[in-house]
C-alpha cells in the first residue's frame, strides 16, 4: 500500500513544481488532472487555487461521471471544469458484489479472491474510463 502513496506524492510534487515554473513565465492556461478517486481530486485543489491566485487560467480535468461531478458541484474557484468521457461508472463498482466482500468471506476463500482480483484487474481497468 505504501508505494501508491509515494507515487501519488511524487506526482503531486511534480505538479506543484510545474505550477511554480509557470508562475515566473507570465499568465498561462494550465490543465490540472485530479486522478480517479475523490482524495486525488482534493489533493490538487490547493494547487488550482494557487495557480488561480497568481493570475493563471486553470482547467480542472475529471472523468464525466455522476460521482465525479458531485465532488465539486460549484467548481473550484474560477477554474473551468472539463469533464471527459461519456460512460457513467464508479471506481468502487469495478470489483463489487458478494464474491468481492473480503471482510465477510471465510478465510479459505480469501486467497482465491485475491488471485481473482489480480488476474482480472488489468482487463477490468483496460476498458476506457473517460
Amino acid at each position: 500500500g505504501g508505494h501508491y502513496f509515494y507515487g501519488f506524492a511524487t506526482m503531486a510534487a511534480l505538479l506543484l513544481w510545474l505550477g511554480l515554473l509557470a508562475v515566473g513565465a507570465g499568465s498561462k492556461h494550465v490543465a490540472v488532472l485530479g486522478g480517479l478517486m475523490r482524495s486525488h481530486h482534493l489533493t490538487v485543489v490547493p494547487l488550482i487555487e494557487g495557480l488561480l491566485g497568481r493570475g493563471h487560467r486553470v482547467s480542472f480535468v475529471v472523468p464525466n461521471t455522476t460521482e465525479h461531478k458531485s465532488y465539486f458541484p460549484k467548481g473550484v474557484g474560477s477554474a473551468a471544469m472539463v469533464f471527459l468521457g461519456t460512460d457513467d461508472w464508479a471506481f468502487d463498482q469495478l470489483f463489487s458484489g458478494p464474491e468481492y466482500d473480503f471482510k465477510n468471506l471465510p478465510w479459505y476463500r480469501k486467497p482465491l479472491l485475491f488471485a481473482k482480483v489480480l488476474s482480472t484487474y488489468r482487463s477490468t481497468l483496460d476498458a476506457p474510463m473517460f
